[in-house]
């Protein structure tokens, strides 16, 4: 068990660090849009408010529509990997 969590741990830091390394925002979600990591460049975004946002760890876009289209793809990305 201690060799399977040290392996997730380094596989966490390096997904992390490959992701930091771009410049461009990436934000990995849960199927409700919890936010499970933000690179450094969506962390600006973030931080700013736009273009996008987190409430409550929740990330958020506007306009409603565009909010709606991103849930329905979130949620069929987990449908298509569950």
């Amino acid at each position: 068990i201690g060799r399977l969590l040290e392996f997730r741990s380094l596989l966490h830091t390096t997904v992390a660090s490959a992701l930091d390394a771009l410049t461009v925002g990436v934000v990995l979600v849960g199927t409700d849009l919890t936010i499970v990591h933000a690179n450094t460049a969506a962390q600006g975004m973030l931080a700013r408010g736009h273009p996008i946002r987190s409430e409550r760890n929740v990330l958020k876009v506007r306009p409603a529509h565009v909010l709606t289209a991103l849930q329905a793809a979130v949620r069929q990305a987990g449908i298509s990997a569950g």
